[in-house]
């Protein structure tokens, strides 16, 4: 029997391989396409290889495996588009292909009945062919393994046990996959990269998109052009076809509240749908308080069976425009094809009005122009139900924005045709925000907001919001020096690469990438500050145009620092090189690879772990930028400032801010002093004493005093347009409590005037995102201090105004007289018979008691004369002075 087998092999006759479909077994009625419909409710996992049969180029049957209706047509597609190089199958083989295909095939069909699946990919290229993986845990096909190689023979003996013992493979980052973006186990290792096994998206993106999206609509026009041709069988009756007609299932309008299923006209109806043979189906389905029984238990009623309108029309028309659109891009980019039309002729052009046409609702007196159009309007919807396609004449598939202008002109001979630019006013060019969160890159997240108040604040605009996610924590802080291991500020690349895809793909939702706004919040807020004085970011102003920054300082944070938490973190995680003479590595290069390796390896839960358990321990969190190459220039913080971009910048704080959280803050470091620590000195006995009025504000909110004014003084010095504005209404000014009004977080119950400052709050913001000025009545730009006083009062009469001396107090203790201290102290340093460690001494002076020093020293006088001028000295009111001096206390 095995010579005869043999004989036939040598003779090229088909190997006996394979099953067949059969009894008892296998069910013979099940057709092979629907023969996986129903998996065992059992977990699975299911791979490949990278380049499994690539060696081998023979032909197979991928269209026949996969079910195609037409898969000899398909075959002679794909045989073309390999020849001619239509496509980047990426050297793929056949077999190879259909190993991938029906692999994500499987997948899908357990994804649609709720089967737990792992799928992976091996793509280590030294053996990445069909069966070389079998060596790492079978020991067939052997080959020397690299150190790489050994490092993954790890893995596969792990994830292949621990799902045979669990139902999971347990290997660090196998997760799921999941039908929308087939995730997947990326088998890889390089040990010099860093690399590690991680889940990627897209398992074999090209080929599965050609075979589950081209080829599929290939099938499917193939299928709807046979029909086409396909001879009729008619009734003596009637005209209609009883067989295989197309279907219309119609739901009618009324948001879910009115309207019926009974309500259309059926002579319209049969000469719309029956007449061109398509049976027409029409929904009933519950209205009003019957689909709108909520309670918060869906155990009891399920919510949402109800869609809300938008408030007013003019919104819901820019809604349905800019919808439509996002749609239709949406269609394009996966290749699925989409006709989109517009009913432009004006008289009857109405949310409505052109369902007379086609369903004979809501009549009007047609004109002859409109009699055509309902010819038109019964072909393209009739046409496209029977065949997928309207086969009107001119109405073709719609390519990034072209659109079917549904219009009829006798007279003019304008006739219904294609057209560019769907609704160019209303879906085209909008002003673009893109937000920036605050939490100090340790916390908060781009999905904490209240959608709703998003909607009124920015859409209702003409605003579109763009709100980026970015790494926090220890994800955005694992900091060496040697950048080309880990560059620093993680959290800005990723920022910044929102930002280049806002520049590249707004304009596909409607947005313009000439007037994007950057917009930032608290440690976001100094994010859209660092960016607006960066020299090596946005050098053309082609990722944004626009700046605003509220309640936010300028702070970086030392490289050191964030090394030595770096370092504690890998400690903590036992991931620090080997502390024995003999296997510690050498270079510091090579230690820090050592500890990022380590850290890659680990879980995203056990990283989390550990962050929160140093937390606890009260060690610093992992936040803050630094300031470096390659997002920002060098030099100190009064530096970085002197060049700002020249952009429109908007910022501004509440009354309050951190005054609920009272903290000591080294404020002697936010302005360039000589001598800080006794400036410091100065404000703790200012404070400890009451020798000053600073309204009980906090250390941190006097910092975000300083340096909010600080940035508008350098965008004003080089005439760069700055608005200021300060938020004072006083029962809700604290940190965050103003975003409420924009962003929909922090709520709180609002009072007369709340809502009306809420009012204030997002046409200042949104006006600024469109024009680059608030156009708030009275909202100027910023002039030697001044500010927009954010500020209502129904029973006074008080509305927002601009005021001059913004935090007046604050501002004229840190930039006058600690300004004037500080050169003073200076000039006392220079003195030749001055200590050069002098110590504080304090007491009450007014402008008469500082003649005494001129009889006793006069060298001291006219230095501390020179101070005083600059510091007001002279001034009626008795102040509190302070000097440096070397011997007894006056």
């Amino acid at each position: 029997m095995t010579v005869i087998q043999r004989e036939l092999e040598d003779l090229g006759y088909d190997g006996y391989n394979g099953l067949v479909i059969r009894e008892p077994l296998f069910d013979e009625s099940i057709p092979y396409s629907k023969f996986m419909d129903n998996p065992k409710n059992i977990p699975t996992m299911i791979g490949c290889t990278r380049y499994e049969h690539d060696h081998e180029s023979n032909l197979f049957p991928i269209g026949e495996s996969m079910g195609f209706e037409n898969f000899k047509e398909v075959e002679e597609k794909y045989q073309l588009d390999k020849k001619e190089g239509n496509y980047d199958f990426h050297n793929h083989s056949d077999e190879t292909q259909a190993i991938m295909v029906q692999t994500i095939f499987r997948a899908n069909k357990l994804l649609e009945n709720n089967v737990t699946t792992y799928l992976y990919e091996y793509t280590y290229p030294k053996h990445a062919r069909h069966t070389d993986d079998l060596f790492y845990i079978m020991g067939v096909h052997s080959f020397e393994m690299d150190e790489n190689e050994r490092l993954l023979a790890q893995v596969y003996v792990k994830m292949f046990a621990n799902f045979a013992k669990f139902g999971e493979p347990r290997v660090p980052g196998f997760e799921e996959t999941t039908r929308d973006t087939h995730q997947y186990f990326n088998v890889f290792w390089n040990e010099t990269s860093g690399e590690r096994p991680s889940m990627k998206e897209h398992f074999e993106q090209n080929i599965i998109s050609y075979w589950f999206n081209d080829m599929i609509t290939y099938d499917k026009n193939i299928t709807a052009q046979k029909l086409k041709n396909s001879p009729k069988i008619t009734l003596k009756s009637q005209e209609m076809t009883s067989k295989n007609c197309s279907v219309v299932f119609y739901l009618h309008g009324g948001a879910l509240a009115y309207d019926s299923a009974v309500m259309f006209n059926d002579t319209v109806l049969f000469n719309s749908f029956v007449k061109q043979d398509v049976i027409l189906v029409i929904s009933a389905f519950r209205l009003g308080i019957f689909s709108h029984f909520m309670v918060e238990d869906q155990s009891i009623a399920p919510n949402n069976l109800a869609i809300y309108d938008f408030e007013n029309h003019a919104d819901e028309t820019q809604a349905i425009f800019v919808q439509t659109r996002i749609r239709a891009n949406k269609l394009i980019e996966h290749r699925v094809p989409t006709y989109l039309y517009e009913y432009t002729y004006p008289k009857h052009a109405r949310h409505t009005d052109d369902l007379f046409y086609i369903m004979g609702v809501h009549s009007f007196e047609m004109d002859e122009n409109e009699r055509r159009l309902a010819q038109v309007y019964v072909k393209m919807f009739a046409n496209f139900a029977k065949f997928g396609e309207p086969r009107v004449h001119g109405f073709d598939v719609t390519k990034r924005g072209s659109y079917f202008d549904v219009f009829w002109n006798e007279t003019s001979g304008e006739r219904p045709a294609m057209k560019e630019h769907f609704e160019q006013n209303a879906s085209k060019n909008c002003s673009v925000v893109f937000y920036l969160h605050g939490g100090a890159l340790a916390y908060d997240s781009s999905v904490m907001f209240n959608d709703t108040v998003l909607f009124n604040s920015f859409v209702k605009q003409d605003v579109i919001l763009v709100i980026p996610a970015f790494r926090l924590g220890i994800f955005s802080h694992f900091v060496v020096e040697d950048q080309s291991i880990a560059p620093n500020n993680l959290a800005l690349y990723d920022i910044l690469l929102g930002l280049e895809f806002v520049k590249n793909e707004i304009a596909n939702f409607g947005g313009s990438s000439q007037k994007v706004t950057v917009m930032g919040h608290s440690y976001g807020g100094q994010i859209a500050a660092f960016l607006t004085f960066s020299t090596e970011v946005n050098q053309d102003l082609s990722l944004f145009q626009k700046t605003i920054s509220m309640s936010s300082e300028h702070h970086f944070d030392t490289l050191e620092a964030q090394i030595e938490r770096t370092q504690r973190f890998a400690e903590f995680a036992n991931c620090l090189p080997p502390s024995t003479a003999k296997t510690v590595p050498k270079s510091q290069k090579i230690r820090d690879l050592y500890m990022m390796n380590c850290l890659q390896g680990k879980s995203a839960n056990e990283l989390l772990r550990i962050q929160r358990q140093l937390e606890d321990l009260g060690y610093e969190q992992y936040k803050y930028l630094i300031q470096r190459a390659p997002f920002f220039q060098n030099g100190s913080i009064f530096e970085f400032l002197n060049s700002p971009n020249q952009i429109p910048h908007m910022t501004g704080c509440t009354r309050y801010e951190y005054d609920h959280e009272p903290a000591d803050r080294h404020l002697e470091n936010l302005i360039n002093f000589e001598n800080p620590k006794q400036v410091e000195e100065k404000y703790r006995l200012d404070k400890s004493e009451g020798n000053y009025n600073f309204q009980n504000h906090s250390d941190d909110t006097q910092a975000i005093f300083i340096q909010t004014l600080q940035r508008v003084n350098k965008l004003t010095e080089n005439g760069v347009p700055a608005y200021l504005y300060e938020y004072t209404y006083p029962k809700h000014a604290k940190h965050t409590d103003d975003l409420f009004y924009i962003m929909g977080v922090h709520s709180f119950e609002m009072d007369e005037n709340e809502r009306r400052l809420a009012q204030v709050y997002v046409k200042m913001f949104a006006n600024f995102a469109k024009f680059g000025e608030p156009r708030v009545h009275g909202f100027d730009v910023a002039k030697r201090g001044s500010y927009f006083d954010v500020f209502w009062n129904e029973t006074s009469g008080e509305k927002p105004a601009m005021k001059e001396h913004f935090e007046q107090n604050i501002i004229s203790y840190w930039f006058n007289d600690m300004i004037a201290y500080d050169k003073n102290i200076t000039a006392f340093k220079k003195a030749p018979s001055i200590s050069k460690n002098p110590r504080l001494l304090h007491y009450q002076s007014n402008g008469s008691n500082l003649m005494l020093y001129e009889f006793f020293f006069i060298f001291i006088f006219l230095i501390f004369l020179a101070g005083c001028l600059v510091g007001k000295c002279f001034a009626t009111e008795k102040r509190n002075l302070y000097i440096q001096l070397d011997g007894d206390e006056f």
